[in-house]
């Protein structure tokens, strides 16, 4: 299922007019223009804006219809037709995206003597992945919140912030327009159906034309998938050539109600299968590191949990990365590894056992037991 969006932006400029870009430095844009109350296709002159300079890009057909080449260096582009307001929207590209790599997009037009037409922010996708792979495909805010909302296009439709689908094999669509969203941080994730990450990237979705090509960056890391409902991503190793980090200013609220329960014992807690550290988190974390820090005879159990839905196994690997996260960013802090024990229990060990999702959040923890 795709998820459409809009939001309000354009501008006019006059600016002077050189030649057509040379391939190599820009993409293929393609697309259609209509009239937003009567929905007739309409034919416009297309220009990439740098700057001062202004480039006349090429023209559509009758119908509406272009095809053009937008220089990688263009801020901007304008969509001009004759009695209708001129359209011109910022250009953002997320990652350098292949040289004639093809986007697709729609503009809205009103006439000049009409009110002005509430514009679109779009986020344009061209998937260049393996095309004989079943993939799982999202591409959504992080914020669960905005993910969650319901946006209105100018055409009145109800749609949701984002796109959370399947491909089967074979059907990876290559083209993808997304508009409605607010601008903000998203998150592109790419995994194939037997748990391998093609592509995991966060980026700002900005006003205007936002850019994305999604492509295997680098080699698929290898994933499983959790009984809480998502992706387990095998954490990346830290390079020993960069030293302990020091750990980072903690309130003073923080740091006297981890000393005082020392040695006793810390809890930070996760969301539904996902072992990422929260800023939070860290915040937490860094108390700790600063108590063992300030008293080196102290040893830190480091144990992982889970709640207990779904299968064991997974439940069970989701609790390890969660501990070995927890005890690895410890390390960072200046925490020796020789004072640190590592464990897990996924499920086994639930403190709130009742079916409420208030209970489940407390059983999706890590528990730090300090000891002399």
């Amino acid at each position: 299922m795709l998820h459409l969006f809009l939001l309000p932006l354009f501008w006019v400029g006059q600016f002077d007019q050189p030649t057509q870009p040379a391939p190599t430095n820009a993409i293929q844009l393609w697309g259609i223009c209509y009239d937003v109350t009567t929905a007739v296709y309409l034919p416009v002159d297309i220009y990439a804006l740098s700057g001062t300079s202004r480039t006349r890009l090429g023209q559509s057909d009758k119908d509406g219809k272009f095809s053009v080449l937008l220089p990688l260096s263009a801020t901007s582009i304008s969509f001009v037709s004759p009695t209708y307001r001129t359209v011109t929207l910022p250009v953002t590209f997320v990652n350098k995206p292949t040289p004639m790599t093809d986007f697709g997009v729609g503009i809205i037009m009103g006439k000049q003597d009409s009110a002005v037409v509430r514009q679109a922010d779009q986020l344009l996708i061209r998937n260049e992945l393996p095309k004989d792979l079943a993939v799982d495909y999202r591409v959504e805010p992080t914020d669960p919140r905005m993910a969650v909302a319901m946006m209105i296009t100018p055409h009145g439709n109800r749609v949701l912030a984002g796109m959370r689908t399947s491909f089967r094999k074979g059907e990876l669509m290559q083209s993808v327009r997304l508009e409605g969203a607010k601008p903000g941080l998203y998150r592109a994730l790419v995994s194939t159906t037997d748990g391998r990450v093609l592509t995991d990237k966060t980026f700002t979705l900005t006003k205007g034309l936002t850019f994305l090509e999604v492509r295997a960056d680098a080699p698929a890391k290898s994933t499983s998938v959790s009984a809480e409902g998502s992706k387990i991503i095998t954490p990346n190793k830290r390079n020993p050539a960069d030293g302990p980090a020091k750990p980072a200013p903690v309130s003073a609220a923080d740091e006297k109600r981890t000393e005082t329960a020392a040695p006793g014992t810390a809890i930070v807690y996760f969301e539904q299968s996902r072992y990422e550290l929260t800023p939070e988190t860290k915040l937490s974390l860094d108390s700790v590191a600063r108590l063992m820090m300030s008293q080196p005879q102290l040893v830190a159990h480091v144990t992982g949990y889970t709640d207990n839905v779904g299968e064991q196994k997974l439940n069970l690997t989701l609790s390890e990365y969660r501990a070995k996260l927890v005890a690895g960013y410890l390390k960072k802090q200046g925490v020796s590894d020789a004072r640190l024990r590592v464990d897990w229990q996924g499920g086994n060990a639930l403190i709130s056992p009742g079916d409420a999702e208030d209970d489940k959040a407390r059983n999706r923890r890590v528990v730090i037991q300090f000891s002399r």
